[in-house]
């Protein structure tokens, strides 16, 4: 595993989610402190250009898979290509915002990569090497600190808690393609 944070880009009508930004922040801040880099998968139909929004925002790699048939979210079709990210890269975390999208797609990316997922956390951090994260539990009446017991740390990150990050980064596009 490398010290890469992978972050899963979620857009809309060719604009990037702010949740997205958030959690690309977080996952650039959680970089630096491992001394890594913070890279963005994005996944859609042709003509998707993000990758200088993605690097505005704290990617330094952007994987960009765009195919017609990618253009409509598909759980299955968009977890295996964010798996074959990840497997790519090797990530030591792959973060993704808790939305709509993201709640769907990270267990499904999950089990294709046999990690755990912590959801809706609220705070990243690391400990001797080890990401950690901090997320509600009996319905937001106490806090757990959570450790993956393997890598990737998968976690879905709660909107309005991470700050965005301008890093003004040039993220560097590399295609990845998914046939089916």
């Amino acid at each position: 595993m490398t010290n890469t944070i992978l972050v899963f880009a979620e857009h809309r009508g060719g604009v990037l989610r702010k949740p997205t930004l958030e959690a690309l922040g977080a996952g650039r801040r959680l970089a630096v402190e491992l001394g890594g880099e913070a890279a963005a998968v994005l996944v859609g139909g042709p003509g998707l250009d993000l990758a200088g929004a993605l690097g505005a925002a704290g990617a330094s790699r952007v994987l960009l898979c765009e195919a017609a048939h990618m253009a409509l979210y598909s759980g299955d079709g968009y977890a295996r290509v964010v798996a074959d990210a990840a497997r790519r890269l090797q990530p030591k975390a792959l973060l993704f915002p808790a939305s709509a999208t993201g709640t769907d797609l990270a267990p499904r990316v999950a089990a294709l990569l046999d990690t755990g997922l912590a959801s809706d956390c609220v705070e990243l951090g690391c400990a001797g090497g080890a990401i950690e994260a901090l997320r509600p539990i009996y319905a937001g009446k106490a806090l757990l600190r959570v450790r993956a017991a393997r890598e990737p740390f998968m976690a879905t990150l709660r909107p309005n808690v991470f700050p965005p990050e301008e890093a003004r980064l040039t993220a560097a596009v590399e295609r990845i393609d998914r046939k089916s």
